[in-house]
């Protein structure tokens, strides 16, 4: 399931801003913005999914949530996941100075960084 919801997430971005519609159903709207933090590397990028399928087997309704700062990353994740395995996805991992901190959650399965 994680592969597959990294794989959507992925295509996603790729489309750039803006609000799209899934090949089957619902839309993602994918934000971007870069301010004056883009001149040492940042970038914030968030995508809301509302009943998104580009399949027809799987759908996505959540937030995925990226920001870079310099050598800084965060990624935030809140998805449910409806398909054959239903499920969700929750996280909140920020990588500091090369230290790894947050937390991952499957379906009640956490792990710490």
């Amino acid at each position: 399931m994680q592969g597959q919801v990294l794989s959507v997430v992925g295509s996603t971005a790729g489309k750039g801003p803006g609000t799209h519609n899934g090949a089957t159903s619902g839309t993602v709207k994918v934000d971007i913005s870069t301010g004056k933090l883009a001149q040492v590397g940042g970038i914030n990028m968030s995508m809301v999914f509302k009943n998104f399928s580009d399949d027809g087997v799987s759908w996505l309704d959540g937030t995925v949530n990226y920001v870079v700062s310099g050598a800084d990353i965060s990624y935030t994740v809140d998805l449910t996941i409806s398909d054959t395995y239903s499920g969700k996805v929750k996280g909140d991992v920020a990588v500091s100075g090369g230290a790894v901190s947050g937390s991952w959650n499957v379906d009640g399965q956490t792990i710490n960084f």
